[in-house]
């Protein structure tokens, strides 16, 4: 092997190195993304979500002055872990922790002044795409009941399983939609005023719930939905 052979090897293996480092780097690489955010006015349980980073944040703000109360849940093992609790004033912050595995959710009580809560993962390319193949995999909803009318109205909802509910205001006006469970206690509250607004909370156990609509002659629509491969499991057994 001549002078220049030996040359031209040297950078070849030279070239190796260094790509096989910058690959190596774009793998290990951690950046912070934000990977849920749910934004509301009153009281709801967050949509069920898993962290694939070893570290992570819960953020949230108030929009105006009013009280705050976030709570983690742990699905797996029933674990509740305080987040923030601040009975008045603009409460702006993070919590934050390691990972941990299974499906969590927030449990969110704030005022109708507005507030804003997310989770943020500090991952590689890797842990990355792992959260979107997640995201990609969930299943999708069914409507498993459905209420509309234009006026205040109380409806029971059994359900033997996790729920999601779900409101769309028709028309201009205030319309207040709230959910209590057996015992009378608040699990969901939003306050909206205007035609064209949504929104929605998920309710995580089995039972009967009342769904309280208060309104003054604003068209409504409310609906109970489940995951749809529940909902087909459900239909075969009939």
């Amino acid at each position: 092997m001549n002078m220049g052979d030996r040359m031209m090897n040297k950078i070849s293996w030279i070239l190796v190195f260094v790509f096989c480092v910058g690959a190596g780097a774009q793998v290990i690489q951690k950046h912070w993304v934000e990977t849920y955010s749910w934004q509301g006015f009153g009281t709801l349980s967050t949509d069920p979500f898993q962290v694939f980073g070893k570290e992570w944040r819960i953020r949230y703000k108030t929009l105006n002055n009013g009280p705050l109360s976030v709570t983690l849940h742990h699905m797996d093992n029933d674990k509740a872990t305080t987040v923030v609790s601040r009975k008045n004033g603009r409460t702006l912050g993070f919590e934050q922790y390691k990972f941990s595995p299974g499906e969590k959710f927030l449990f969110v009580q704030g005022s109708l002044g507005g507030w804003r809560v997310s989770v943020e993962q500090y991952v590689d390319s890797v842990e990355e795409w792992n959260y979107l193949r997640y995201v990609k995999q969930k299943p999708s909803l069914e409507k498993r009941a459905a209420w509309a009318g234009e006026s205040s109205r109380e409806i029971s909802h059994l359900s033997d399983r996790v729920w999601r509910l779900e409101f769309e205001q028709v028309g201009d006006g205030l319309l207040q939609i709230q959910v209590f469970d057996a015992t009378g206690t608040m699990i969901y509250d939003s306050l909206t005023s205007k035609a064209g607004n949504k929104g929605g909370g998920w309710i995580y156990a089995p039972g009967t719930y009342s769904i309280k609509i208060t309104t003054s002659d604003v068209a409504w629509c409310v609906y109970a939905l489940t995951a749809a491969d529940a909902a087909k499991e459900t239909a075969e057994k009939k």
